[in-house]
Order: structure tokens, then sequence, then C-alpha cells
């Protein structure tokens, strides 16, 4: 598995840096690799090649913004650009493209971008969702890993927290809402491939100050298995 990142990264970004890259040799991404189950910096300037053709990826995965993702306009034609970037350089053929869906932020965020949508969560999470219908149509996008919808179910249970999912407002707090997204994750790729769902998976970050209990752990994989199905079920 391998990330490559820049914070804050939109569509229009990333191919604006792989236009830089030819035209300058220019590096802004942070490149993450991990083969022995533990995330290693691969390098501090590396470019959107440097992780396309590393290995012979089965799935690559691109996700917008997070303010930008309820933007359909903001896709435009990036997405399309992006995609055929990753088709031009992934050295494996039949790999899937995967679309990370974010989440709407909490009620009371103070993101700048929130004030696009109203300040309203709902509204936001709609449009976000709405993207992704659209998205699916217009694109070779495979696989929907649906975090958002997995959030925003997760905020009307027991484990929301005061702000609801996030340490800020926008990003995921570290404990309970990055395992309920990994869940997602875990479902939304692991279990087509490798035929093992999340239910009863035992990893609940034990023996760290992240850990979650069992009855949260068992929660959050009933929510994002419900999440997969329905982003699965839904054309």
């Amino acid at each position: 598995m391998a990330r490559l990142y820049i914070g804050g990264c939109t569509l229009e970004r990333h191919c604006q840096e792989y236009e830089a890259f030819k035209e300058k040799g220019l590096r802004s991404y942070i490149y993450y690799k991990s083969t022995n189950n533990e995330w290693v910096t691969v390098s501090k300037k590396a470019s959107i090649l440097d992780g396309i053709e590393d290995e012979d990826w089965d799935i690559i995965t691109l996700q917008q913004a997070s303010g930008y993702a309820g933007l359909y306009d903001s896709y435009i034609p990036y997405l399309e650009q992006l995609i055929g970037i990753v088709r031009a350089h992934c050295s494996n053929p039949d790999a899937a493209i995967g679309w990370h869906q974010t989440w709407a932020y909490a009620t009371t965020s103070g993101h700048q971008h929130f004030k696009w949508y109203d300040k309203d969560q709902l509204k936001m999470y709609n449009a976000i969702c709405d993207c992704v219908t659209r998205l699916k149509k217009d694109q070779d996008i495979r696989v929907v890993i649906p975090c958002g919808p997995a959030i925003q179910m997760g905020r009307g249970t027991s484990i929301s927290g005061e702000k609801e999912l996030t340490r800020d407002g926008f990003h995921l707090s570290y404990s309970v809402g990055r395992y309920l997204a990994a869940c997602t994750w875990f479902e939304a790729l692991i279990r087509p491939t490798l035929g093992k769902k999340v239910k009863g998976n035992p990893a609940r970050l034990q023996g760290t100050d992240k850990e979650v209990s069992p009855e949260t752990a068992a929660l959050c994989q009933k929510l994002a298995a419900k999440a997969v199905k329905k982003a699965k079920n839904k054309k």
C-alpha cells in the first residue's frame, strides 16, 4: 500500500502538478509506503509519477479535496484528466480506479469552505452524494469507498461524540472516526478482492491511546458494511 499526499490537494492541482513535473521537474508530494505493516516515508519530494509508476497497482484511489467534494463543477475537466494520467502511466492495464467519498463537516465546523454549503451539514452531505452519483456515470470509476455515508450514519449513534467523529470539525478523530473510515475501506476493497469481511475483525488499535472498545468496533464494522452495501446497490 502507498499514499501520495499533498494536504488539501484538489483534482485541479493534481493535474497541475503533473504538468509542472513534466515541464520543470517539480516534485511537491510526500510519498508514504507500507510493505511490512508499517508506514515509511519514501520521499518528501515526490512527483505524481513516483507513486503511479512504483508498482503494478491493482487499485488506485482518487478523491477531491473535502471542501470541493460537493461542487461538481470543480471536477470538470480535472477528474477525467487525472484518470487519463493514471491510465497512461500505470503499468497494470487492469488496475481499478476507486473513488474515496469524503464526509460532510461537523455542524459546528469553522472550516472556511463550509460557507459554500450555507454551513449546513446535511446540505453538504447531499451535495457530495450527488457528485458521486454523477461521477460514477461520467467516468471510469469501478468502486466507491463510501466513508462519507458511513460517517454520516455514525453521527446518529452513540459513537458520534461532541465533534461528530472529527477532531476539529473536518478531519476525522484519531480514534473512532478514523477507525470507522478504515472499516469502510476494508469492506469496500478487501472483502471483494480477498473474501474477508470486516465484521469480526479483531484489530481495534489495541495498546495505543487510539484503542476503541469492542462494542464501538462492532458498531463501526456494522456501519461500514451497511454503507458499502448501499453504495453497491445504488445506481
